[in-house]
């Protein structure tokens, strides 16, 4: 395929299931194909703020990683990253 596309997907799973499924994703995608995916970053001012008020992980809360994680797992997992957002105070989704 041409595009894979996960929002809000990645943020209920843990380290290990994110690979599996970066892993697949690779495999669907043809040569040149894309994808987007959103994690719950921790160190943005909001994911802190999310995490600290979180007792532990669970699949209905969130997963927090760092952008470094974040892109060790897509590199490892055979993707090029062409860009990574930074967190923005008047976007909910960034900023966390």
């Amino acid at each position: 395929c041409d595009v894979v596309y996960s929002f809000d997907v990645f943020v209920h799973m843990d380290l290990h299931q994110m690979r599996r499924t970066l892993t697949c994703a690779r495999s669907l995608l043809r040569p040149g194909g894309l994808l987007f995916v959103s994690f719950a970053n921790l160190l943005a001012p909001d994911g802190w703020r999310r995490f600290a008020k979180q007792r532990q992980y669970s699949v209905g809360g969130f997963y927090f990683v760092s952008p470094d994680i974040a892109r060790r797992l897509l590199q490892k997992t055979g993707f090029e990253i062409y860009r990574m957002s930074e967190p923005q105070p008047t976007n909910i989704y960034l900023n966390r």
